[in-house]
């Protein structure tokens, strides 16, 4: 519908087109909050892995593999040879696990809090269990095993590169030592048996 005033052309919006533009703008509301909840929902996933990976929720990814690359410089065992100390100084980590010790690790008195929390509420939640321990992290490990490709590369060359060497070299240590200490606790397990069945022979 068209009126002329003073010469100047305009449209009167019709009850039609009023509810075109109501309903249009109806709908990007209806966008806006559909936005707004998939933020909603992103964040709380993210926050869901940083805690299944053990990232603390306030310090972003890359503070965190810089504090553990300040780290690196003390030793390459320097981690796995601190739980053998019975008496050293602790940090506060994420996981007590980082902070336990040989008696806590023999004991496993780290699972005392956590187990106090269970006998106290009767339940556990997702928000009483402590995140991964950064140590077994997926990024970390990622990283460490990228560094090892790349040496392999730059020492044998892209042709040669072999990655199950690789792959041994990332988990050897700690294979070997889980069999060494698998064999000695079947022996002590047959040992004590056999002393025993062997001595109530005698007698």
């Amino acid at each position: 519908m068209k009126d002329i005033d003073l010469g100047k052309e305009y449209v009167i919006p019709s009850p039609g087109y009023r509810n075109v533009r109501e309903r249009a703008g109806s709908e990007q509301e209806g966008l806006k909050f559909q936005q707004a909840k998939y933020k909603v929902e992103c964040q709380d996933a993210l926050e869901t892995a940083a805690r299944a990976e053990g990232l603390p929720l306030d310090i972003s990814v890359h503070s965190q593999l810089r504090i553990l690359d300040e780290q690196h410089h003390k030793g390459k065992y320097h981690h796995g040879f601190n739980v053998l100390k019975p008496i050293r100084t602790t940090s506060k980590h994420q996981h007590p696990v980082d902070n336990a010790g040989l008696f806590s690790c023999m004991t496993f008195s780290w699972l005392t809090p956590l187990a106090h929390t269970a006998y106290k509420k009767g339940e556990l939640f997702m928000d009483d269990v402590w995140p991964l321990s950064k140590h077994e992290s997926s990024e970390v490990n990622c990283r460490r095993l990228e560094r090892l490709w790349q040496e392999e590369l730059k020492e044998t060359g892209p042709e040669d590169a072999s990655l199950r060497r690789v792959v041994w070299i990332f988990c050897r240590t700690r294979l070997i030592i889980s069999i060494v200490c698998l064999m000695i606790t079947q022996l002590a397990g047959f040992s004590g048996p056999h002393c025993l069945l062997s001595h109530h022979g005698r007698c």
